[in-house]
Formats: structure tokens, C-alpha cells, sequence
């Protein structure tokens, strides 16, 4: 297995990814290194069964590491919303996603294959965790709204301790990634304002790894 992970992610986190014999590709740097959600795999690109979508100010990069990349018309910028345009939620037969700003040539594919659920949300993917057995943790209430609508039930969570680099706060979505069995956690999540999410993995005999050090979002991980 292959995942990308952030250019920034904790040494620890990388360490014990690499030991489940999982290899990692790193995020490349771009533009201002100071803005930490540039650096997010899921906002520099996209994959779905054997097929990459990235920037075409990205795909030089990543072809050394990845095979059939399909490039966007445009290049990845800072400003909102044109860092955006491969950030969607995939859960099973559903993508969410804010179809007025997620890259055409995703778009097309991405019709062909699943039914899309239109969000006001363009960090649709940031803002939600699955964590299976059909739940989904967020802190975004219109995403909330939006998922139960579609049957997927939803556990609410306090996001303002969570670490993004130069903002305010994180989201769940960047804090974690799952890996087959086992949900690992980019920091401490044995905390109060997580309670909701311990409560339902322990319930639901979900296995979890966390880290002592504070939660802290590095962005959502791409599967190639």
C-alpha cells in the first residue's frame, strides 16, 4: 500500500505508518510554506481506483512517484476557492462535494461512477472523518445536516483544540487516517472534547492509535 501523507507530518506518526509496511509519499512544498493547508494531500490531489488527479503545476512532482495522472486545466493557488478543487468526501457509492468549484475533469469522472451529493462546503473532505459501520465524525453542521439526510449517522465534535498550523484550529478530517482495521490518530484524542469519538470506536470494537502529543491536523491521506 501507498499513501501520501503531508510534507509536515510528525516524525513519530511517519514512524509508526512506515512499520505497518505502508509506504509513504510526502507532500510536495508549494508556493508559501507558511500555509500548512497547502501542503494537506487532499488538497493537492485526488485518487480513485488506479486513477491520480492532480494540479498540472503538480503532476511533474508526482509522476515520479505515480503512473496515469490525469491533470487539471488549471494550477493549485493559495486563495479559496482554487485550493480546493480536489478536496471531496468519498464514502462508498457517494462523493461529496461542492460541484461549482471541484475540478471539471474530476467531476466528469467522478459522475461516471458515483452519485454526487452537492455541498456548500469546499473543504468537504477536511471537515468529515468516517469511521465506519456508518458513522462519521465532524464538526461542520451543515455537513452534519447533509450526511444524515443520506442515512450516514453522524457524531459531533468540538474542533477547537485540534492543531492546524497558522489558523485558528483544525478539522477532524485532517487529524487521522485509516488503515484497514485500525483508525491512527495524528495526536491525543484521549481528551474530553473527543469523547464522543472513543466512545463509539471502544463501542463498536473499532481498533485506534493515538499519540501524546495534541491533536493536530496535517491533512487527509490520499491512497494511491
Amino acid at each position: 500500500m501507498k499513501i501520501i501523507l503531508s510534507y509536515l507530518i510528525n516524525s513519530e506518526i511517519e514512524e509508526y505508518i512506515k512499520g505497518k509496511g505502508i509506504e509513504i509519499i510526502k507532500t510536495i512544498p508549494f508556493l508559501n510554506e507558511k500555509n500548512s493547508v497547502l501542503m494537506h494531500p487532499d488538497i493537492q490531489c485526488f485518487s480513485d481506483k488506479n486513477n491520480f488527479f492532480t494540479y498540472k503545476n503538480l503532476s511533474d512532482y508526482y509522476s515520479k512517484f505515480i503512473s496515469n495522472i490525469i491533470v487539471s486545466n488549471e494550477i493549485m493557488q493559495s486563495e479559496y476557492p482554487k485550493d480546493v478543487l480536489f478536496n471531496c468526501l468519498k464514502i462508498n457509492n457517494y462523493i461529496f462535494c461542492n460541484e461549482n468549484i471541484i475540478d471539471e475533469n474530476l467531476l466528469i469522472y467522478l459522475k461516471k461512477t458515483y452519485e454526487i451529493i452537492n455541498v456548500k462546503q469546499g473543504y468537504s473532505n477536511c471537515s468529515c472523518l468516517y469511521l465506519g459501520n456508518g458513522y462519521v465524525a465532524t464538526s461542520d453542521k451543515g455537513m452534519e445536516k447533509i450526511l444524515n439526510q443520506h442515512n450516514f449517522k453522524t457524531v459531533f465534535i468540538d474542533n477547537s483544540n485540534i492543531i492546524l498550523k497558522d489558523y485558528k484550529h483544525g478539522f477532524i478530517g485532517g487529524s487521522a487516517v485509516k488503515l484497514d482495521d485500525e483508525i491512527v490518530f495524528f495526536g491525543n484524542i484521549k481528551l474530553p472534547e473527543y469523547k464522543e469519538i472513543t466512545a463509539f470506536l471502544q463501542n463498536n470494537c473499532i481498533k485506534y492509535k493515538y499519540f501524546n502529543f495534541p491533536l493536530e491536523d496535517f491533512g487527509s491521506a490520499v491512497f494511491i
